[in-house]
């Protein structure tokens, strides 16, 4: 395999899983390579051992008014200008409102933000895309499932965060910021009290979000309160507990890539202490041969930290010369499982349900047609042939993206789901498709029945809690 091949792979990769991930006017590019050395011993259950991992300080100098810094982190603070006028947006009208008890899926159609309950009735639009703005990205819901937190990319350039109300009422959770920033990927802690999410910088200034921009994990109380940084990354995944946040580092742009690589999974309590790193890209196996996989997966990235089984475990994906699926446990770091490898391809986004033990996540075959595949992190890997659900292939004339589990009632995994004749061909944002259920009564083994609930131009779903 020549430098150039691994090259034009990997490109082909990063374009997709950004689209997957819905961070369009953001780049994931890091500036300082993590190091290798894990921690002296293994941190306890809600709070983690001190690394000796450096954490990049690029930011800017001074603290941004109504900030408040956490103190065990680093890096300094980076500048916000006072707070300018919020985007106004308009709830549109709607005769029925549906009920927050039933379960609820939110999904992206075409830049608007929909709701719409697992029998496939009470669609509503909760915020309205415009020439302005339109919601990119994964929607999260908050734990009363009453509200969602969603990026909203304005005038094509940086995303805002706002908060959409199922009732219809909809605010910016954090004040316009200016120029230079770009705000994506919220998440709400389990416990309601605050949203984790993604700050990226324009680095070069020159006000487009690329590869070699600058992201860190921040946070924000539900009320769009203190602001603050949490630390030098991005992709926040909250435990069950709401105590810890796991992330992943920017890794390093190397000469011969023009994306990043390098980087490692990291573990931080909600309160900025005992920041350590369980496992890094140089941690992952170079030869699994004796697990019946005969290609080294040259791994370059490390992304999409999910948690499971109750908190004691977090899954991932690999960018590399073969994308793999791998979890390890959330105390300790050791216990490093592969799940699943691509060949030439590579894996995207995750989702769990994180009391449980299923793990689903984004395929992204040599063949052009991505794929949905669903795993049970409780029975045994098998390298040599894949034992779970895949959605998606050339044989069929299908392509299956956004996978989402449940997370409450019975499990079930929900995708959008598109009739391809040349998936290769085709921007996933310009694809039109069906948002689908398919019920998991027998979990990884379950028989896949689909049910559409809607269709469109969706580019992100996510279940509510």
């Amino acid at each position: 395999m020549t430098k150039f091949r691994v090259k034009g792979i990997f490109f082909g990769l990063i374009a997709v899983l950004i689209l997957s991930l819905g961070l369009a006017a953001c780049g994931d590019s890091p500036t300082a390579t993590p190091s290798a050395t894990s921690p002296s011993a293994p941190p306890a259950t809600t709070a983690a051992v001190t690394t000796t991992q450096a954490v990049p300080t690029t930011a800017p100098a001074t603290t941004p008014a109504g900030v408040s810094p956490i103190p065990t982190v680093t890096a300094p603070a980076v500048t916000t200008a006072p707070p300018t006028t919020a985007v106004a947006t308009t709830a549109p009208a709607t005769t029925t409102a549906p009920a927050t008890t039933a379960t609820m899926l939110a999904y992206i159609d075409a830049g608007n933000l929909n709701i719409i309950d697992s029998n496939g009735n009470n669609k509503k639009t909760v915020f309205t895309a415009n020439g302005q703005q339109v919601a990119t990205g994964r929607p999260d819901w908050s734990p009363d499932n009453k509200n969602l937190v969603v990026a909203v990319q304005l005038n094509g350039g940086a995303n805002q965060l706002f908060v959409a109300g199922v009732s219809g009422e909809t605010r910016q959770l954090i004040p316009t910021q200016p120029g230079g920033t770009s705000d994506s990927d919220p998440k709400w802690s389990p416990d309601g009290k605050t949203v984790a999410f993604t700050r990226t910088f324009d680095n070069d200034k020159n006000g487009k979000f690329e590869p070699g921009d600058q992201h860190e994990v921040w946070l924000v109380d539900q009320d769009g309160q203190n602001p603050r940084k949490l630390a030098t990354g991005q992709q926040a995944s909250w435990a069950p507990d709401s105590k810890r946040i796991a992330y992943v580092t920017n890794g390093t742009i190397k000469p011969d890539l023009a994306a990043p690589q390098d980087n490692a999974l990291h573990l931080i309590n909600s309160q900025g202490r005992n920041d350590w790193e369980p496992v890094n890209v140089s941690k992952i196996p170079t030869d699994l041969s004796d697990k019946g996989y005969p290609f080294g997966p040259s791994t370059l990235f490390l992304q999409y930290p999910t948690w499971l089984d109750g908190g004691k475990t977090i899954g991932f994906t690999t960018i590399g010369h073969s994308g793999l699926v791998i979890t390890i446990n959330s105390s300790t770091g050791k216990d490093l499982t592969v799940w699943d490898t691509q060949y030439e391809g590579g894996f995207g986004a995750t989702d769990s349900i994180a009391k449980g033990t299923l793990l689903t996540y984004q395929a992204f075959p040599p063949s052009g047609y991505s794929t949905v595949r669903l795993i049970d992190i409780s029975g045994t890997p098998n390298l040599e042939k894949f034992g779970g659900l895949n959605i998606g292939s050339p044989q069929e004339k299908v392509v299956a993206l956004y996978p989402a589990l449940s997370g409450s009632g019975s499990a079930t995994l929900a995708y959008f789901k598109v009739n391809s004749s040349d998936a290769t061909a085709t921007d996933p944002k310009q694809l039109n498709g069906s948002l689908v259920v398919v019920p998991l009564a027998n979990g990884a083994n379950s028989t896949v029945q689909e049910k559409e609930l809607a269709t469109g131009n969706i580019q992100a779903i996510a279940w509510s809690k």
